[in-house]
């Protein structure tokens, strides 16, 4: 092992001088990474349709998860208009609200991760 790490021993190596002519900026890697996958899915047509039904499928998954997520309730607002509202009312309007808080906070550390 010795003998093979002698052999590099007066090699040194910059790779800020090797690379300092290849530099490239974000913009230009991505767009010639996009053009390559962009030829790449027009010439494999099943690997386009692939992509595709998989996006849907996923994107349906989500939307299932997430269905009616910001709806306050089955609770009828308009039948609270009696003064003073009875003790039921109330109870009905602050589970719904809990509900809805929890829905929004699901909803929120979803987007947020």
């Amino acid at each position: 092992m010795e003998l093979r790490l002698a052999r590099y021993k007066d090699i040194d190596t910059n790779f800020e001088v090797f690379a300092q002519n290849r530099s490239s900026g974000f913009c230009k890697q991505f767009y010639q990474v996009f053009v390559r996958n962009m030829k790449y899915l027009t010439r494999n047509k099943k690997s386009m349709a692939a992509i595709v039904f998989n996006s849907f499928i996923i994107a349906l998954m989500i939307l299932s998860c997430f269905y009616q997520v910001l709806q306050f309730g089955a609770v009828d607002i308009q039948g609270f208009i009696s003064i003073p509202p009875d003790k039921k009312e109330l109870e009905a309007l602050a589970k719904a609200y809990q509900a809805y808080v929890g829905n929004v906070t699901g909803l929120g550390f979803m987007i947020s991760n």
